[in-house]
């Protein structure tokens, strides 16, 4: 089953060819059940789920945090990060 994440706003982050928007206004539907899985973890934990189009060609849910350990402590899913200065985005691995 595809997660689907919905209401408000939407921002971006751009940092090179990088762009984070704000899961909030539009409905995103994941194939990949640990992309699902690691959204659930991230809300669960207080964190704002993004989605991420970034390194690697990946596409798909990220969060914004100052300390990884933030935001790989909160889900099992085999996930991954990239440095922006003073900021960790995390995001699941796209294959398992």
């Amino acid at each position: 089953m595809a997660s689907r994440l919905t209401n408000a706003k939407v921002s971006c982050l751009h940092s090179e060819q990088k762009v984070m928007t704000t899961l909030n206004k539009f409905d995103i539907e994941y194939p990949q059940a640990h992309f699902n899985q690691f959204v659930q973890d991230m809300e669960n934990a207080g964190l704002e789920v993004r989605h991420y189009e970034g390194r690697f060609f990946f596409r798909g849910p990220a969060v914004v945090v100052d300390k990884i350990f933030d935001a790989m402590s909160r889900t099992k899913i085999e996930s991954q990060w990239d440095h922006l200065g003073l900021q960790y985005i995390v995001y699941p691995r796209a294959e398992l």
